[in-house]
């Protein structure tokens, strides 16, 4: 589990001076909630918590999701459960396109949505967009197994993967980002592991994803690619792929706020209250069987329970702590690999992500 440390940009996170030549892909080891000293947090961490201050005025937020996931919870089910009604919020949400999203949330258009740390975000942070994160999206649990899936004839005996057989060979990196998808970060890392050498940089990529790389590891088009929850569970079941690596199991992106929020610090701080309550009220351990919360789960996700249940509950941190080292991480790929970024030196950590609303909510 992630710890709170006390402290701004705690040890063992990523380097906010933005040098990260040695930051990998590992499990995080060391969390913050980054951004802002917390030593004056106090101990409220169950459900219920923090208690709701309700703006004078009624906010009424225009939110953009890529797409309806369960790793956008804390905020659909904040939205379904009443607790951004608690804080006097109005949130209206669309599903729209990423590149859209972050041109009209720079334009203050948008006021709220959640990303990764994806190169179109931060190509947008690094040309002046006044844009930040103020809450981490969730992590991966252990005992899930989305991650590289590499076809089952390139697999040894024991059903691991030499890295250094998919050299030449087709991979997707989870979508159509391609490259450009935070995967590419920890799947480079697992590549570096080739004793001969080898990089994202030396396989053909593929854009499919979901379903339709589920089919293209079956029939041949694709030779590995990022299967997510929960359509690994297809792949582990018919036996047509194996597990090479897990994915990164910290958080690889947040919720992104514009300058129709950047200078109002209440309304952000009822944004984290609400989304924190929820986390601590409803997202903790095997949440999905919570027979208030499956319902209404259900019911934003728009999934059958057969598809909520194939893959194993995602972790809404408590104390919405956050491993800061992927900021620093996935820039280092992007600048190697060349052609995605704008810019030629890792952008900081802090102009990136924004730890004083939770810092404050926490301090409450």
């Amino acid at each position: 589990m992630a710890v709170l440390v006390a402290a701004v940009f705690a040890a063992g996170c990523g380097d906010s001076s933005g040098s990260s030549s040695t930051t990998t892909a590992a499990t995080p080891a060391t969390t913050t909630a980054g951004g802002a000293a917390t030593s004056a947090a106090k101990a409220q961490t169950g459900p219920n918590t923090p208690a709701p201050k309700p703006l004078a005025t009624r906010a009424k937020l225009s939110v953009a999701v890529p797409l309806v996931s369960e790793a956008y919870g804390a905020m659909l089910m904040a939205k379904e459960l009443g607790e951004f009604e608690k804080e006097n919020i109005e949130l209206s949400i669309t599903t729209l396109a990423i590149p859209e999203t972050i041109v009209l949330l720079s334009q203050g258009k948008l006021d709220l949505t959640p990303q990764g740390w994806g190169v179109a975000i931060l190509n947008a942070i690094n040309g002046g967009a006044d844009i930040k994160s103020i809450a981490p999206l969730v992590r991966f649990p252990e005992t899930g197994k989305a991650g590289l899936w590499v076809a089952k004839k390139y697999a040894k005996a024991d059903g691991t993967v030499d890295p250094c057989v998919l050299k030449g060979k087709t991979v997707s990196f989870g979508g159509s980002a391609g490259l450009g998808a935070t995967s590419s970060w920890w799947i480079n890392d697992y590549f570096k592991k080739c004793a001969t050498g080898l990089t994202v940089k030396d396989v053909q990529v593929s854009n499919l994803g979901a379903a339709d790389l589920i089919a293209g590891l079956q029939n041949g088009g694709v030779d590995a690619g990022f299967l997510v929850d929960p359509f690994w569970a297809d792949a582990d079941a018919k036996g047509y792929a194996v597990l090479a690596t897990p994915n990164y199991r910290g958080t690889l992106g947040g919720y992104f706020i514009g300058p129709s929020l950047s200078g109002k610090p209440e309304v952000q701080d009822a944004i984290v209250r609400a989304m924190l309550r929820t986390t601590r009220t409803y997202l903790q351990g095997d949440y999905r069987k919570d027979p208030k919360v499956r319902p209404s789960l259900l019911k934003v996700l728009g999934v059958p329970e057969s598809n909520l249940d194939a893959a194993p509950p995602l972790i809404f941190d408590p104390q919405m702590a956050l491993d800061l080292s992927s900021i620093q991480g996935v820039q280092t790929t992007w600048l190697a690999i060349g052609g995605l970024l704008t810019y030629s030196t890792a952008i900081p950590n802090e102009k990136v992500w924004d730890g004083k609303p939770i810092a404050r909510v926490l301090a409450e």
